[in-house]
């Protein structure tokens, strides 16, 4: 899982690929946990996908991008700066 840029201004890409086709759910969580929900459905494995994310909306701050699977979870920081 990947973020590109960060720190952002206004938006960013998310890219990530898994090993095995299954269900994926991406979602940002800000400090106070609450999330929304980029992404939510069937990924093939091995193939590289890119979300487009638009944080024009959000204050500045800290906030975690995860990726859940049945087999794994991953969350990196990504942080806004306007």
């Amino acid at each position: 899982l990947s973020t590109s840029p960060n720190p952002l201004e206004r938006s960013t890409n998310f890219s990530f690929s898994i090993p095995e086709t299954e269900t994926a759910k991406l979602e940002v969580i800000n400090l106070n946990g609450e999330s929304s929900v980029l992404f939510s459905g069937k990924v093939q494995g091995g193939v590289d996908n890119n979300i487009a994310f638009d944080a024009s909306n959000l204050a500045s701050g800290i906030y975690f991008v995860q990726l859940s699977t049945p087999t794994q979870n991953v969350k990196n920081k990504i942080i806004i700066i306007k």
